[in-house]
């Protein structure tokens, strides 16, 4: 061999040792390059190691504040410890084999088989006179970082005097006038005891004592440049289960009104995961898994996003019509009123049910608009085949192409007059300063219409303090401020706004239309309303999610959307799972979809055009 030759295959060779090595020491044994673990079924003992170690990582990961697990490659480290733990033939090997694994990161967490002694109490060091711990404002970038892509959400550590444990965490700063509850100073000498499955216990501490009263920023380690992780591998996709859920496990703020089996959810994810055979199978094992927290925010997005024809639908009776078309829906045949009996040869509702159990929802009204939405998103290189029923009764096929931008046509300009006076503002294509700018128009007004249904890109928040002569408030939203694992003991920063009233007044009758896709800050509008008797609601309950999402990125170059906020209706009660009710309710009938009307909005221009008594 040339020594050119050799002096590149040595340089090779250097490069795969430098990725075997993470920024925290940790050998990254069983990453690329390696072969790709083939699909194989899960043993019972396998689900139990792997369940022990996904409980650990969390805890671990989210709660123990040595530099040491912030410096973490977590996702390397994830895929390391599932081939570490998943071939434990005994309770007793995997204690051992979780010991190795967390070793480097903290002596002080130990690991047992259940029933044996661990440590339940830890003495104070001569010296010590602060205690550190975690501090979450939902939770941070997941990867180690102590910083999220959003400013709401972060992890830090905090440093705390002796004297201050089981007291509320000294408050961060934050605008004057949030309404603030704390946690607690956790106890350093009181480690949790966690029952991991698996026959194994943990005992960990989630403060630790020292000698200083701050605390030094430790950079995370990054995945390395060319580690690839690849949903082609069973352990690759395991590790991405066990990351998504055992995050969930901790900072979710819906667990007590949801009414799922968490547990359960990591089991049949982690059974199904190990048997898919590639990126497109994992994806559904995912959404299958967010499907079981109930939250309308829920969803992945892988790197490509997926492709849809320029048509929307509406369902009632439990059949499917097309409500809106664009132009390519329309020259391929389809018409406004048509109702979809089959989609790619499979009838309309066995293929809906698929779909409707794969998205994460609070509510069904929720998980149906997101479905009929996403009915026939997919592959932008293959048309989607409908089945379609003409009004007449007659029978024929439809091929849609794909697109990666839709545009439908709409009957209503964004901001027309319906009737004398009475004019509809939609909101999916209005914005804030079209209304602004339409103020003076609306001021001799009878009655304004606002749609919502589709969603809304104005939130009317300049506009609502012209509507009424009192103080408005908005719906209660708080961030969850953790200390303690398990979502335990949680504070939270509130962040309700107050609305003045403003000049000029606007004196007409106010309806907003609202249906199951009417979430997160279209919602929140829609609260404002309800909340401070602004006007009447008509149509469908909302989709019953609020607050501000928290992205992560996990494995596979998937982005993870969820709910990171607590939100409440203005008077304090749930609105998770149960949205905002109609003051009239009116549901779309199937004579009406098929004659192509839009009822609710019939109703509304009705109660418009009465005189209000």
């Amino acid at each position: 061999m040339s020594r050119s030759r050799a002096s590149r295959h040595r340089a090779i060779a250097i490069g795969f040792a430098c990725l075997a090595v993470s920024a925290s020491g940790l050998v990254l044994h069983g990453l690329y390059p390696v072969r790709p673990e083939r699909p194989r079924a899960l043993t019972s003992r396998e689900l139990g190691n792997i369940t022990a170690f996904g409980n650990a990582l969390g805890y671990v990961r989210f709660f123990h504040p040595t530099d040491a697990a912030v410096k973490v490659n977590w996702d390397a480290f994830a895929v390391r410890g599932i081939r570490a733990v998943q071939g434990a033939t005994s309770d007793d090997s995997l204690a051992a084999a979780l010991t190795s694994l967390f070793a480097p990161i903290s002596s002080s967490v130990r690991f047992a088989r259940s029933g044996s002694r661990l440590p339940t109490s830890i003495t104070k060091p001569a010296g010590a006179t602060h205690v550190l711990f975690w501090r979450h404002f939902g939770v941070g970038a997941p990867n180690g970082a102590t910083a999220s892509e959003s400013n709401l959400y972060r992890s830090e550590r905090v440093v705390a005097p002796l004297e201050e444990i089981g007291r509320p965490v000294a408050p961060p700063s934050y605008p004057p006038g949030s309404a603030i509850s704390l946690p607690i100073v956790p106890d350093p000498s009181r480690p949790a005891i966690v029952n991991l499955g698996g026959g194994v216990s943990m005992s960990m501490p989630i403060a630790l004592y020292v000698q200083t009263s701050y605390v030094d920023e430790v950079a995370p380690s990054p995945s390395p440049v060319l580690e690839r992780f690849r949903m082609t591998d069973r352990a690759t996709r395991l590790a991405a289960v066990v990351l998504a859920w055992s995050l969930f496990q901790h900072f979710y703020p819906y667990f007590d009104v949801v009414n799922t089996d968490w547990p359960a959810a990591l089991d049949t994810a982690l059974r199904s995961a190990a048997m898919d055979a590639d990126g497109d199978a994992f994806s559904l094992t995912l959404e299958r898994l967010l499907a079981a927290l109930h939250d309308g925010h829920a969803f992945i997005r892988a790197s490509q996003p997926p492709s849809r024809p320029d048509v929307r639908f509406v369902a009632a009776d439990g059949h499917v019509f097309v409500s809106a078309i664009g132009d390519s829906a329309a020259a391929s045949g389809l018409r406004v009123g048509d109702e979809v009996i089959a989609v790619d040869g499979h009838p309309i509702r066995t293929y809906l049910a698929e779909r409707m159990s794969r998205i994460s929802g609070a509510t069904p009204q929720s998980i149906r608009s997101v479905a009929l939405r996403n009915l026939l998103a997919g592959d932008p290189g293959r048309r989607a085949r409908l089945g379609i029923l003409a009004a007449s009764g007659a029978k024929r096929d439809v091929g849609l192409s794909r697109q990666p931008k839709v545009a439908v046509r709409f009957k209503l300009s964004p901001v027309a007059e319906l009737a004398p006076g009475v004019f509809y503002i939609d909101l999916e294509r209005v914005t804030d300063a079209a209304v602004d700018s339409a103020i003076p128009r609306f001021q001799a007004a009878k009655a304004l219409i606002f749609d919502i249904r589709g969603g809304a890109q104005a939130r009317l928040m300049g506009f609502f303090p012209h509507l009424s002569d009192s103080v408005l408030r908005s719906p209660r939203v708080m961030i969850p401020v953790i200390t303690i694992p398990i979502y335990q003991n949680v504070g939270f920063i509130e962040n309700t706004r107050t609305l003045l009233p403003a000049l000029p007044r606007i004196r007409a009758r106010i309806i907003f239309l609202s249906g199951g896709g009417v979430i997160s800050h279209s919602e929140h509008t829609l609260s404002m309303v309800a909340g401070n008797h602004l006007g009447d609601i008509v149509g469908e309950p909302s989709a019953g999610t609020n607050g501000v999402v928290n992205p992560f990125t996990l494995l596979g170059e998937y982005r993870v959307f969820w709910t990171g906020m607590l939100a409440l209706r203005w008077d304090g009660t749930q609105n998770h799972g149960v949205g905002v009710m109609p003051s009239v309710p009116v549901s779309p009938t199937t004579e009406g979809l098929r004659a192509g009307r839009d009822e609710v909005l019939e109703r509304a221009l009705s109660l418009a055009t009465t005189p209000r008594r």
